[in-house]
């Protein structure tokens, strides 16, 4: 409270500066040790061949939430990069309309208005010029099934194209990324090879 109290003043004291200092350092290590919790998490989700595609997802980002600025414990979407810990925009399965509405980007011929990708950030490399957005879009697909994985699977990367249609050629969009997040088999990965993907991440 002290320091909030202060907060703006041309000079500070040995003291303000130093408690300033430690509690950087204590938000840095609890926010380290937070991200080693969720990798676990994930690692374990993973291992087990969990099949809760919710549970997945809001370890990303709750579903049905948005947010227009990065708040340190709120999301784990540096789970997909450590560029996404700062956006501009992020949306967990809301309606394409919507999320063009939210970034100022009129809909107008878009199709698939009513779709709603898992995840959708956009942010800019430098926020403070005028470049376009870089749109991020995420499908997940629960990394097992009872029946059929790979259908469920494919139809992943047909929503991702999609998505991809709904957003190009939009006027503050200069570029997208998609990703889809599911455990790759030997099916997926062949179907990948002949799109002409390559692996980033092993299985």
């Amino acid at each position: 409270e002290q320091l909030l109290a202060s907060a703006g003043k041309d000079e500070y004291t040995d003291s303000e500066l130093t408690d300033a200092i430690q509690i950087t350092q204590d938000e840095l290590v609890s926010y380290i040790n937070d991200r080693a919790l969720v990798l676990e998490r994930l690692r374990v989700l993973a291992d087990d061949k969990e099949k809760v595609e919710k549970i997945i997802h809001d370890l990303f980002m709750k579903k049905g939430t948005e947010d227009d600025f990065f708040l340190i414990g709120k999301n784990n979407l540096w789970l997909i990069d450590d560029r996404f810990t700062t956006y501009s925009y992020a949306a967990s399965d809301k309606k394409i309309e919507g999320i063009l509405a939210a970034i100022d980007e009129d809909a107008d011929g878009s199709p698939n208005l009513s779709d709603k990708p898992d995840l959708a950030l956009f942010f800019s490399g430098d926020p403070n010029s005028e470049r376009k957005l870089k749109a991020v879009l995420v499908e997940i697909k629960p990394f097992d099934f009872r029946s059929k994985p790979e259908r469920k699977k494919f139809e992943g990367i047909t929503q991702l194209r999609d998505y991809i249609r709904a957003f190009k050629d939009r006027e503050k969009i200069d570029e997208i990324f998609a990703y889809l997040v599911t455990d790759v088999d030997d099916k997926l990965a062949l179907l990948l090879e002949e799109d002409g993907y390559s692996r980033l991440y092993s299985q």
